[in-house]
């Protein structure tokens, strides 16, 4: 489980690819919308949390008993400030 840093709040990732993520977080963006967010890897860089900076569109949200599940289509992301822009299927 990485922590998934969102525009309005944070989650926590149950699975994730290079073409998609699924997370939960207390307050969900909106079905469809387009949102960035990073997923911080914590023991990736010797020097401390290397954050995965991520575009995508939000496909589908579940509700949870405490949370919601959100399922995002990665379209670009950044590793350490390289960005890697239609790489993705």
């Amino acid at each position: 489980m990485l922590a998934v840093s969102l525009e309005n709040g944070v989650g926590h990732t149950r699975d994730a690819s290079t073409s998609g993520v699924f997370f939960t977080t207390p307050r969900p963006p909106s079905l469809g919308a387009h949102i960035q967010f990073s997923i911080d890897l914590e023991h990736a860089d010797p020097s401390g949390v290397m954050p995965i900076v991520c575009e995508g569109q939000v496909v589908r949200i579940e509700p949870h008993p405490d949370a919601f599940g959100v399922a995002v289509r990665i379209r670009a992301f950044s590793i350490g400030g390289k960005q890697i822009l239609g790489a993705i299927p």
